[in-house]
Protein backbone atom coordinates (compact mmCIF):
# COMPACT_ATOMS: atom_id res chain seq x y z
CA UNK A 1 0.00 0.00 0.00
CA UNK A 2 1.32 3.30 -1.01
CA UNK A 3 0.30 6.54 0.71
CA UNK A 4 0.55 9.82 -1.23
CA UNK A 5 3.92 11.65 -0.02
CA UNK A 6 4.07 13.82 3.48
CA UNK A 7 5.53 16.88 3.51
CA UNK A 8 6.66 17.14 6.68
CA UNK A 9 10.74 17.36 6.71
CA UNK A 10 10.68 14.72 9.54
CA UNK A 11 9.29 11.87 7.49
CA UNK A 12 11.56 10.16 5.55
CA UNK A 13 10.78 8.60 2.29
CA UNK A 14 10.50 4.97 3.22
CA UNK A 15 9.48 5.57 6.85
CA UNK A 16 7.27 3.14 7.23
CA UNK A 17 5.72 -0.27 5.60
CA UNK A 18 1.88 -1.01 5.33
CA UNK A 19 1.14 -4.46 4.00
CA UNK A 20 -1.86 -7.08 3.74
CA UNK A 21 -1.03 -10.02 6.66
CA UNK A 22 -3.37 -12.82 7.30
CA UNK A 23 -6.77 -10.95 8.05
CA UNK A 24 -5.51 -7.23 8.40
CA UNK A 25 -2.80 -5.25 8.06
CA UNK A 26 1.17 -4.78 9.39
CA UNK A 27 2.75 -1.93 9.32
CA UNK A 28 6.77 -2.03 9.56
CA UNK A 29 8.75 0.90 11.19
CA UNK A 30 11.69 1.28 8.59
CA UNK A 31 12.84 4.74 9.86
CA UNK A 32 15.13 5.84 12.89
CA UNK A 33 13.10 8.27 14.22
CA UNK A 34 10.41 5.63 14.99
CA UNK A 35 6.41 5.05 14.10
CA UNK A 36 4.03 5.29 17.11
CA UNK A 37 0.25 3.82 16.72
CA UNK A 38 -2.32 5.44 19.17
CA UNK A 39 0.65 6.95 21.33
CA UNK A 40 3.02 3.85 21.57
CA UNK A 41 5.73 3.22 19.79
CA UNK A 42 6.28 0.27 17.28
CA UNK A 43 8.89 -2.29 17.46
CA UNK A 44 9.19 -3.81 14.40
CA UNK A 45 6.53 -4.38 13.01
CA UNK A 46 2.51 -4.47 14.74
CA UNK A 47 -0.92 -5.25 13.20
CA UNK A 48 -3.20 -2.22 12.50
CA UNK A 49 -6.76 -2.10 12.98
CA UNK A 50 -9.72 0.42 11.73
CA UNK A 51 -9.27 3.89 13.51
CA UNK A 52 -5.74 3.21 14.78
CA UNK A 53 -3.65 6.80 15.10
CA UNK A 54 -0.08 6.57 13.38
CA UNK A 55 2.27 9.27 14.10
CA UNK A 56 5.02 9.35 11.43
CA UNK A 57 7.45 12.44 12.54
CA UNK A 58 4.68 15.53 12.97
CA UNK A 59 1.71 13.78 11.12
CA UNK A 60 -0.85 12.10 12.15
CA UNK A 61 -3.04 9.82 9.86
CA UNK A 62 -5.99 7.83 10.74
CA UNK A 63 -5.86 4.10 9.98
CA UNK A 64 -9.13 2.88 7.90
CA UNK A 65 -9.23 0.20 5.33
CA UNK A 66 -11.04 -2.70 4.07
CA UNK A 67 -10.40 -6.31 5.07
CA UNK A 68 -7.23 -7.48 3.58
CA UNK A 69 -7.64 -9.95 1.22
Amino acid sequence: MQLPPLSSKSVSRRHAEVAPFQSGYRLTDRSRNGVFINGDRVKGSQLLRNGDVVRLGNEELRFEADQAR
